[in-house]
């Protein structure tokens, strides 16, 4: 990965040398008027921050992908009472994490498990039974399978493979988007192929009892997850605090506009450039210093 290249670094040091050049010219501005031609250094000053902001705005916009890298890629199994849930869980973790039974609503709390697909990290959930239900404990069990759901990354959403349509099922329904992988369970002694379709719809269908289709799940998986991970060669945060460093870096250069007094401008990009240096090291106000004298006749 591009991390361990040292491109991460090379990046972030790029945007640390614009930020010291765009503040060393506004200093030399604010600080020996007389010996430099504020306004035409202004117009460049204010394009470098404009062209700086788009920039660390784009990087920004990355879905996270990198700190999934580090936590993994959060996959939810859903569905109704005794879909098969727990069991699939199961067999993808390869241990008895969930207590499977016949008895509907046996789940009641979110469990998880860390997995490896394809050299990459996943984390499945498998949740409670959803359905129209009276008991306390059991709608807060059905509450949190949707807040799972929510956050997920990737939703399993299973029903038992004598299901002939989705009528009637409205509540799951709703949990439905284009990261949804549709699965019929329990499609044990059945000579069919790998999918099926309900009500327009395109099923995949697993024996977990038989060893049958989890293969191919999984491969689904990693299909549905590919643009959540990056690239061979890209630079990408896999921090939170590196994140939270450059987003506020980002809002202080984007509170810069025209009409400000260049002061103001100055102190914005001082908060940016300490932001930065939480991240690659300190910009000193020596370093602007002898940029300013090395770029400008000062005294001349």
């Amino acid at each position: 990965m591009a991390q361990s290249t040292g491109k991460l670094e090379k990046q972030y040091d790029q945007w640390r040398s614009i930020l010291l050049d765009i503040l060393t010219d506004l200093e030399a501005c604010i600080d020996f008027p007389e010996d430099v031609d504020s306004s035409c250094v202004l117009g460049g000053i204010y394009n470098n921050i404009e062209k700086l902001c788009a920039v660390l705005g784009q990087y920004l916009n990355d879905g996270h992908r990198g700190e999934r890298l580090r936590s993994g890629v959060r996959v939810v199994i859903l569905g109704p009472p005794n879909a098969g849930k727990s069991t699939l869980f199961n067999s993808i973790a390869r241990r008895n994490a969930a207590i499977v039974s016949e008895h509907p609503g046996t789940t009641r709390d979110v469990l998880e498990v860390a997995i490896d697909i394809g050299g990459y990290p996943y984390i499945v959930l498998d949740t409670a039974g959803i359905r129209e239900s009276c008991d306390g404990i059991e709608q807060e069990g059905i509450k949190r399978a949707k807040m799972a759901a929510e956050e997920a990354d990737i939703k399993i959403v299973m029903y038992p493979y004598e299901t002939t349509s989705m009528h009637g099922i409205d509540p799951i329904c709703d949990l439905q988007d284009e990261k949804t992988i549709l699965v019929l369970s329990k499609a044990d002694n059945v000579d069919l192929p790998e999918s099926k379709c309900i009500d327009g719809k395109e099923f995949h269908l697993i024996s977990v009892h038989q060893d049958r289709g989890i293969g191919k799940l999984l491969t689904l998986i990693q299909e549905k997850s590919r643009d959540s991970f990056p690239q061979e060669g890209d630079v990408f945060i896999t921090s939170q605090r590196h994140r939270s460093h450059l987003q506020k870096a980002l809002q202080a250069v984007d509170a810069v506009s025209k009409g400000m007094p260049i002061e103001i401008v100055a102190e914005h990009l001082r908060i940016a450039a300490y932001e930065l240096g939480r991240v690659t090291g300190a910009v000193s106000g020596d370093d602007i210093l002898d940029d300013i004298f090395s770029k400008f006749c000062i005294g001349k």
